[in-house]
């Protein structure tokens, strides 16, 4: 019986055996013999194409994480090309202007060509430089007419379709948007931004119309956002599209031709960390060009936050104060009321990292980006960073690196007097003047009445080559200080550098006015704070930073990139030459009667340099509290006349940071934006 057992089940297990591999033999059959071709032909003809993601940039916040520059979603119209065929394209465009006509919303395009009411063309006003990346795209010369770029631009575009009927004007609107697709390398792989940040009324149309217009989409994408776009706007830069000079490079770097990147200042300095990772969505398709897939392979990733050493309260503080002041000044001294510019830094002495920074007249970046050729026009030119690029005569408050390295050479000691009868005639030929009579008159002393006679001779003595040396070399004079924004590196007056712009050999009485900060010495007003900490704070000088760190998207982990604070030169201060440069500093701010309410010493330097025969302006250094420097105060004022003019603008801004606002790291305000 179980013999019986053992073999039907055998048998059965056979059976089943036999009928799975009939199964697989007669699908393999019909796979490979009966529609093998069908098959290989659809696997042939299907093909895949990725499609970038835009990722969001990265914020940059204020060294508390108040969000300065950050994102906001807007809605793009967008054409997909997946989705358009070919000979579908131009109809395709001129649908959708028709449709956003209607609209009343307008879309992108550059092309420079005007259609006049008689039918004719032109050149758009003011688009030279356009006209020529026109003519130049178009391969026509550079004596092409409009109706010439017309014509080519018509021939390039297939627009002359007996079929379609096009009027001129509709061939006009979809040249435009034709020219610039095929300039930003519209593709499978690379949608198309039609249109810009449409609005709510405008989307709902888009969207109902995407169900008749293939490839038509409405795309939420991040929009950068200033969110005060007149703090700091000098160092906070702005973003705008690729240029044809750039895009081999950046194409080279992995970029899109739609995509926006850094232009200036922090936007620009910090783009590879900013940019974040574009995502990936892939789209396939078969032979007959049917979308049979679309997917997101790869998400997106955000672009890293930049923390500024900025503290946004502070410097819309000193923004405020020095708009006022200047108001202030032009108003209350006849010898000031054409002053122009002006400008005010304020530097951590220990870090040498950017507390504030202000630069009057000053601009709004929205402005920048929505109307620049308005600010143009503005008096004063307000896109001007005056602060790290405006460079200056320092006049008298460059006197405080003359003694402190005359004290360090040795050429004089804290008790040598040079004595001032306010005419210096040392050279027979040659007699210079003091604005006093001083007497017999020290280095400190010197310092609290900016004795000219006194650095006359001390300079003389000193020598302009080892003044030159030492003040670049220690004080950071004639070069760059390391800010992550454009900036100048000014001037050391040497003979060198006579020679190199005048062709003309150096005078001993040039000396004499270099050692007063006259000649051809220039300073940025960064240089002059950075000379000011330099000072204050023993003789270290480091570069300077107004980026503390970068950390990832989502604030976790370890920074991206921190200020190194890297020590660029450590002043010896031979002879306690620093501590007599403080002495007369402190006694110079003595005689300033505002600074007595503060509650603690300052030392300050004032300076009148004079740029014409008729001309001088103001200037004005400073760093408390004197017995614990934290922060240094640099400000020029342009046709001021007198440094002292600029006293008032550093109390306000000491009153604010010490009392006002707390110190050197107040706890953040409840209304910190964190991301």
């Amino acid at each position: 019986m179980d013999r019986k057992n053992k073999r039907a089940r055998l048998v059965l297990l056979a059976s089943l055996f036999l009928a799975m591999m009939l199964v697989y033999v007669v699908r393999l059959v019909q796979l490979q013999l009966i529609h093998g071709q069908d098959y290989l032909d659809q696997v042939e003809s299907t093909y895949a194409s990725r499609i970038k993601i835009g990722a969001a940039r990265g914020e940059i916040t204020d060294r508390y994480g108040r969000v300065l520059a950050g994102n906001e979603t807007e809605n793009n119209v967008i054409l997909e090309k997946a989705y358009i065929a070919d000979k579908n394209l131009n109809q395709t465009v001129l649908d959708l202007a028709m449709l956003l006509q209607d609209c009343d919303t307008e879309w992108i395009d550059n092309l420079p060509l005007l259609l006049e009411k008689d039918g004719s063309l032109s050149f758009k006003e003011n688009s030279e430089r356009a006209t020529e990346t026109l003519k130049s795209f178009l391969d026509l010369q550079s004596y092409a007419t409009a109706q010439n770029c017309m014509d080519a631009l018509i021939r390039r575009f297939s627009l002359d379709d007996e079929e379609k009927g096009w009027t001129l004007e509709e061939m006009r609107l979809i040249a435009g948007v034709r020219y610039e697709m095929e300039r930003k390398g519209f593709s499978v792989s690379n949608n198309y931004t039609f249109a810009e940040d449409i609005d709510y009324k405008t989307m709902i149309r888009v969207k109902e119309a995407s169900y008749r217009i293939d490839g038509l989409n409405v795309e939420q994408v991040p929009d950068r956002v200033y969110y005060s776009g007149t703090l700091v706007p000098h160092i906070i830069g702005t973003i705008g599209p690729i240029y044809a000079e750039e895009a081999k490079e950046l194409l080279a770097q992995g970029y899109a031709l739609n995509e926006k990147v850094g232009k200036s200042g922090i936007e620009s300095w910090a783009e590879k960390y900013l940019r974040g990772k574009s995502g990936v969505r892939e789209v396939v398709r078969n032979k007959n060009g049917d979308v049979i897939s679309d997917n997101v392979i790869r998400e997106a990733e955000a672009g890293a936050a930049v923390s500024l050493t900025i503290d946004s309260a502070f410097q819309a503080y000193v923004q405020s104060a020095l708009e006022r002041h200047v108001a202030n000044i032009r108003e209350k001294y006849d010898f000031a009321a054409d002053a122009e510019g002006a400008a005010v830094v304020v530097l951590d002495v220990n870090s040498f990292e950017v507390l504030a920074s202000a630069t009057y007249p000053n601009y709004d970046i929205n402005d920048y980006l929505t109307n620049y050729a308005s600010l143009l026009e503005v008096e004063y030119n307000p896109l001007y960073n005056r602060v790290t690029q405006a460079a200056y005569r320092p006049g008298s408050v460059f006197k405080s690196v003359v003694a402190a390295i005359a004290l360090d050479e040795g050429t004089i000691s804290a008790n040598s007097t040079v004595y001032c009868n306010h005419i210096y005639n040392f050279y027979p030929d040659l007699a210079m003047q003091c604005l006093g009579w001083h007497d017999d008159t020290n280095a400190a002393k010197a310092l609290r009445y900016s004795c000219n006679i006194f650095f006359y001779d001390v300079g003389r003595r000193l020598g302009i080559e080892k003044l030159s040396t030492a003040a670049t070399e220690y004080f950071g004079i004639g070069v760059k200080t390391g800010i992550q924004a454009p900036e100048s590196a000014g001037v050391m007056s040497s003979p060198a550098v006579k020679e190199a712009q005048q062709g003309i050999s150096w005078y001993p009485g040039d000396t004499l006015q270099a050692s007063i900060g006259q000649m051809d010495t220039l300073v940025t007003p960064l240089q002059m704070a950075v000379y000011t900490a330099t000072i204050a704070n023993g003789g270290t000088r480091k570069e300077v930073s107004v980026v503390h760190e970068i950390m990832p998207a989502d604030y976790e982990g370890a920074p991206l990139w921190s200020n190194p604070q890297r020590i660029l030169s450590t002043f010896e201060n031979k002879n306690k030459a620093l501590d007599t440069v403080h002495t007369g500093m402190i006694s110079a701010a003595r005689a300033y009667g505002n600074f007595r309410s503060l509650g603690f010493e300052v030392a300050a330097k004032t300076g009148s340099p004079q740029i014409t025969n008729t001309t001088s302006f103001g200037t004005f250094i400073s760093f408390a509290p004197a017995d614990n420097p934290q922060i240094a105060i640099a400000v020029v004022g342009e046709k001021m006349t007198h440094g002292y003019v600029l006293g008032d603008l550093c109390n306000d801004i000491y009153q604010y940071y010490f009392h006002e606002r707390g110190g050197i790291d107040p706890a953040p305000n409840d209304n910190v934006l964190l991301s």
